[in-house]
């Protein structure tokens, strides 16, 4: 038991900092392996609608669509909707992928999507697990105990757009609304 316990447990030199200031390497500590890794995640094209700070998104023709997990929405974090959400990200093969609130980032209420692809509400596809060290806010996640992981589809990591990650980790506003729209916002510069 103690030898599992020490492989999760983060040591103190991964606290925050920023990324140039690691001196981490990815074999000093790796995400524990859960037991679904070995299978794909099934995921599933959302039959509802998604906004974007008030934009709705057109996922039909998205590269890199939303998708939902076990009933909860999942965003890529590509280079234009971590703008929009006001999300700083960066990845470096000996630490792994960093993803930070940004409040320098200027608000902004449209999405630039990245067109190529064809899906259809309802579809289901797999995603994978990543393989590396996932950082949020400056502090690694054992994303191999979180009920809902950051996963991976056509090589880009997907963020469960929780309470605790949307709401407590990256302070975006999300709601449901009467048609069962999904809505994410992330706060003007004045709510912050």
């Amino acid at each position: 038991m103690e030898e599992v316990r020490a492989q999760t447990q983060v040591p103190a030199q991964a606290q925050f900092r920023p990324a140039s200031q690691l001196q981490l390497h990815s074999r000093h500590f790796q995400p524990p392996t859960p037991k679904s890794q070995t299978n794909d995640f099934k995921i599933t094209i959302p039959t509802y609608g998604v906004h974007v700070n008030g934009q709705k998104i057109d996922n039909s023709s998205s590269k890199f669509p939303i998708f939902v997990y076990k009933d909860i929405t999942y965003f890529p974090m590509t280079w234009n909707y971590t703008q929009v959400l006001g999300l700083s990200i960066s990845w470096n093969a000996d630490n792994g992928l960093f993803i930070s609130k940004d409040k320098t980032i200027p608000y902004q209420n449209q999405v630039e999507l990245d067109t190529g692809g064809y899906f259809v509400p309802g579809t289901q596809m797999n995603a994978r697990y990543p393989t590396f060290n996932i950082f949020i806010n400056g502090t690694w996640l054992n994303n191999g105990a979180e009920s809902y992981p950051l996963l991976t589809y056509n090589d880009i990591i997907y963020f469960p757009m929780t309470w605790k990650f949307a709401v407590e980790e990256l302070g975006l506003s999300i709601k449901l609304d009467e048609k069962e729209d999904f809505f994410i916002e992330r706060p003007k510069e004045s709510e912050n």
